[in-house]
């Protein structure tokens, strides 16, 4: 997983699916701090019209060409069904927040060839400071940061 997520943190753009018209759900906190920390990311809701000011896409096939990175923060049943309509997006990885990851979901990216990153929070890598300092400590004291990144 250490080249997906190096490949994740290289690129400068992101999908994000999973955004909502309630401010304090995770996919829009991973969108603000992902922001905020240089990322060019486009947001994808079926539902919210903008989020901090910018347009969402309606759908993942309007990311066609955009970008190969996409974080999905939606429930497991969503994130499955996310991945088998990525046909000609272009998507090459797919990062599972806690909550969309399944065996559905992972059995899909494998399908299509994805390189997936999951089990991990992705805001101890895109913006590793206050919490997230704190969670990437955790992560490895207890072991997990060393199972997933090395």
């Amino acid at each position: 997983m250490k080249t997906t997520i190096d490949k994740f943190l290289n690129s400068k753009t992101i999908g994000i699916a999973g955004i909502s018209v309630k401010p304090q759900k995770f996919g829009n906190a991973l969108y603000r701090e992902i922001t905020s920390a240089g990322y060019d990311v486009y947001p994808v809701s079926r539902n919210a019209e903008t989020i901090e000011g910018k347009n969402c896409f309606r759908d993942i096939s309007s990311l066609y060409g955009l970008t190969e990175n996409l974080i999905i923060a939606t429930g497991k049943k969503d994130a499955a069904d996310i991945i088998n309509n990525l046909a000609a997006v272009k998507i090459k990885r797919v990062w599972l927040v806690h909550g969309s990851e399944s065996e559905q979901a992972l059995k899909a990216a494998e399908e299509k060839n994805l390189k997936t990153v999951h089990g991990i929070c992705p805001l101890m890598f895109f913006k590793p400071d206050s919490i997230h300092k704190f969670h990437l400590f955790f992560s490895k004291l207890f072991g997990n940061y060393k199972k997933v990144y090395s």
